[in-house]
């Protein structure tokens, strides 16, 4: 999950400017997250600690640097025979578990085999990416602190965390916003309890489409089960529209959310909306008047 997390906050920073090539895609994320499980699995008994974003930076800037981690992996995970000795076959190890398997063919092949030059070569945006999310010192603290917010404790004790995804911070603040909003939707669903023993918690996001992603489809229609609820504030519905794979939360929104507050200056598409929601009404309003002038005026007469 933390893996795949941190694919997808960097594959939405590269999608910012309109849909991207599915290929350079593809690649982005299924790199990110070889490396990344990787690191997972092989960075605490190297350094002690648990890899950060840093450490993913280095093996995309410098993949050589990834074999260290790559033979502690394969000697603690890769499979041995009764004598103690690696299971090998066609020249390749066997690893414990078929994912673990994927990780290290995808780091032989790609990053420190014959496929390396043609990677590092594909992999250029991939490291625009990460080198700019983690260009505002104060984001990067925050990402690669190894002692961060503990979110599960967060919702289990109602804390108050404020984070600020300053928007002049651009694609740096952005991808601190899609952490935790990633993030949150993995805790939500580790929960434990019932509907009847979550304390229940809210979440307040301001310019919400800033930090759209396809799996905040779950907030609102999965989040009052685990006792969240949200509420979000954006300055247009047609704010969905400036990328495809979030066009559909705009009516995820509007059929899941019990509570619009509209302001002035919507667009007449959205106050035709609404009218179409809040539903119109026929309504008959009767109308009376009398007129008098006065007896001793030069032309009287009575209505």
């Amino acid at each position: 999950r933390k893996a795949i997390l941190c694919a997808d906050v960097l594959q939405a920073i590269f999608d910012t400017g309109g849909s991207s090539d599915p290929y350079f895609a593809g690649l982005n994320k299924n790199i990110t997250t070889t490396v990344a499980m990787l690191l997972i699995f092989s960075c605490p008994a190297i350094k002690k600690r648990q890899p950060t974003l840093q450490d993913v930076q280095l093996i995309l800037n410098s993949f050589s640097s990834a074999r260290p981690f790559r033979d502690e992996f394969v000697d603690r995970y890769a499979k041995r025979n009764k004598k103690g000795n690696f299971v090998f076959e066609d020249g390749h190890y066997i690893m414990c578990r078929p994912i673990f398997q994927n990780i290290l063919d995808t780091i032989d092949a790609e990053l420190l085999g014959d496929g390396a030059e043609k990677m590092a070569d594909q992999c250029r945006g991939l490291r625009n990416i990460l080198s700019t999310v983690l260009s505002d010192l104060n984001v990067a603290n925050v990402l690669c602190h190894e002692n961060s917010i503990d979110m599960d404790r967060t919702l289990e004790e109602a804390q108050i965390t404020v984070v600020n995804f300053a928007l002049e911070l651009g694609p740096s603040g952005r991808s601190l916003g899609l952490f935790y909003m990633l993030n949150l939707i993995n805790t939500a669903y580790r929960r434990p309890g019932t509907e009847d023993t979550r304390l229940p918690n809210f979440v307040y996001i301001d310019e919400f489409p800033q930090l759209l992603h396809p799996k905040e489809e779950q907030c609102f229609v999965l989040f009052r089960k685990y006792r969240l609820a949200m509420f979000v504030a954006m300055q247009s519905l047609s704010q969905f529209m400036k990328d495809r794979s979030t066009a559909f939360m705009q009516q995820v929104l509007i059929g899941n959310c019990a509570h619009h507050f509209v302001f002035g200056r919507a667009s007449i598409e959205e106050m035709e909306l609404y009218q179409k929601l809040a539903g119109t009404a026929m309504k008959i309003t009767e109308m009376g008047q009398t007129n008098e002038t006065a007896m001793i005026s030069d032309n009287p007469s009575v209505s």
